[in-house]
């Protein structure tokens, strides 16, 4: 895989990271006294966590970070178990996320920022089995019980916005050439209505609150639920050529997808680590929400904008203010019976 080591090196590089070790499988590279190893990872048709630890074990120890690329699928169970062994394990999909945000800083004359050193400075300074999630807040003991109702808001409270595009159609053509070679690339508005959520958390065997909060975006498309953890600029009106899409179902039935998903998103089981010298002790816990205490907040209806791109070898949709491929659909040769214009893909 010469071709992924070369992109994981570029990434590397648009993070400011200096390369100081290169190998045919691996680098090595540091940044303000951190040092990473960055390595493929093969495996035969699906990642296991036995493929993580044997990697792992062939690189130079005493690194502040590991980082293993695939060009395959993974859950977030497995960065999770990768995570605990000192690992940030990049799949398929966060690849994707990070060439984007590589080509489109480098379109840019831009930094991508401290995104990367910050995750990894992070996690060394992370307490095992504390943290529940990046948002989470942990109150004292006596703290008063808040009990929040769930209220709907007025459609007219807020009005729409449109985030602002920050990917030219220079930018998504260097990003799609590569994959399916683009030659028509059509910009779109995908309607999202977004809410903020907070909620107190129930932690089996804990005294102390925990409290979570974030932002929900309902696909006015679809009905799809994503969890939108970036700060986002809106303006009333695109200059560049597009198509407007309107939502296909009501704000009433999206609130009630964000109430059941916030609900769904924090009733869950993590795993602690108490280590104690020569022992260490594994434990799972449930955490829940608190019944009567979730609080959804309407920010109105979004448009994200979003380029379809239509290439020789297939189809893909990119994030046009992140750079980040959302689908992509590659031909195979049974598909010669389509023909490539009728922009046949294109689904949210």
């Amino acid at each position: 895989m010469p071709n992924l080591m070369e992109i994981l090196k570029k990434i590397l590089k648009s993070y400011d990271f200096n390369i100081i070790e290169e190998h045919p499988d691996y680098v090595l590279a540091s940044k303000d006294d951190s040092q990473v190893g960055c390595a493929l990872l093969s495996a035969k048709g699906e990642v296991t966590f036995s493929d993580i630890l044997a990697r792992k074990d062939e690189l130079p120890p005493e690194l502040d970070k590991i980082i293993l690329a695939t060009p395959l699928d993974v859950s977030l169970e497995l960065e999770d178990s990768a995570r605990e062994e000192n690992i940030l394990l990049w799949g398929k999909k966060r690849l994707e996320e990070e060439i984007g945000r590589a080509v489109l800083s480098s379109a840019q004359g831009e930094s991508p920022g401290e995104g990367l050193l910050g995750e990894i400075v992070g996690d060394m300074l992370s307490v095992p089995g504390e943290e529940i999630a990046s948002k989470e807040v942990l109150l004292p003991d006596d703290t008063e019980q808040v009990t929040v109702r769930i209220e709907s808001k007025h459609a007219d409270d807020t009005g729409e916005a449109i985030i602002k595009p920050q990917v030219t159609m220079s930018d998504v053509s260097e990003i799609s050439k590569r994959i399916v070679q683009g030659f028509r690339f059509d910009l779109e508005l995908v309607p999202y209505y977004v809410f903020d959520y907070f909620c107190e958390l129930i932690v089996e065997g804990k005294t102390a609150p925990q409290i979570s909060q974030g932002t929900l975006a309902i696909n006015g498309l679809t009905n799809n639920v994503e969890s939108w953890d970036f700060d986002f600029e809106t303006v009333p009106e695109v200059e560049a050529t597009h198509t407007k899409l309107e939502p296909r179902f009501d704000e009433n039935k999206a609130y009630e997808t964000a109430k059941e998903s916030a609900i769904a998103l924090n009733t869950r089981e993590i795993q602690t680590v108490d280590d104690r010298g020569a022992v260490t002790i594994y434990e799972k816990k449930k955490v829940r929400p608190k019944e009567g205490a979730i609080d959804i907040q309407k920010r109105g209806l979004v448009y994200l904008p979003v380029w379809c791109v239509e290439g020789s070898n297939g189809v893909m949709i990119i994030n046009a203010t992140t750079g980040k491929v959302i689908k992509e659909d590659i031909y195979r040769e049974s598909d010669d019976i389509y023909p490539r214009s009728s922009s046949r893909g294109f689904s949210f």
